[in-house]
């Protein structure tokens, strides 16, 4: 850690492996050329870092009684409107036979609605309920408060510079 409470990148103490023992393990599997050693530890530093958002995530959402796919699914109609099941599953990259468990028990829990499409009567659209917009609401508000403290180990600079890189991964289609 830095003076100023930013993490400076050596191992912590928590049970990770460092850096350098990271880069000796990936380095010491043969004929790996330099380029991709290193791709591989960002690979690996990519998944260290999603899993611990996605630990974030989930403590959050499961303190307010939601799955982390109800969350996504509550967000997107909190920033879409009422959306189709398809939508949904766009907007959450989920799988459909999970999000069609997932429908079911918002609906049982009361936080969405079903409606037959006022545009194609052969199809329904899901939207918020009262409680389902109190409950997305206030998961979020803790989501963004714990996201805030999460990426403090990171100036204002680099968090925009790595918003800037990480936008760059869509081009590695």
């Amino acid at each position: 850690m830095t003076d100023d409470g930013r993490h400076d990148g050596r191992h912590d103490g928590r049970g990770d492996e460092s850096q350098d023992d990271c880069r000796d393990a990936y380095d010491a599997q043969g004929d790996v050329s330099p380029r991709d050693a290193l791709a591989t530890r960002l690979m690996v530093a990519f998944r260290r870092a999603d899993r611990a958002i996605q630990r974030h995530e989930g403590d959050v959402v499961h303190a307010h009684g939601l799955t982390p796919a109800q969350f996504g699914a509550l967000d997107a109609l909190r920033r879409r409107g009422p959306l189709s099941v398809g939508g949904i599953i766009e907007e959450t990259l989920a799988t459909s036979g999970n999000m069609t468990v997932v429908i079911r028990n918002m609906e049982r829990d009361g936080y969405i609605r079903r409606e037959t499409d006022p545009e194609d009567r052969r199809s329904t659209v899901i939207s918020l309920t009262d409680d389902g917009r109190r409950i997305i609401d206030e998961t979020m508000a803790e989501h963004r408060r714990h996201l805030g403290d999460l990426f403090a180990v990171f100036s204002a600079d680099e968090q925009r510079e790595l918003i800037r890189l990480l936008e760059r991964c869509e081009l590695l289609r």
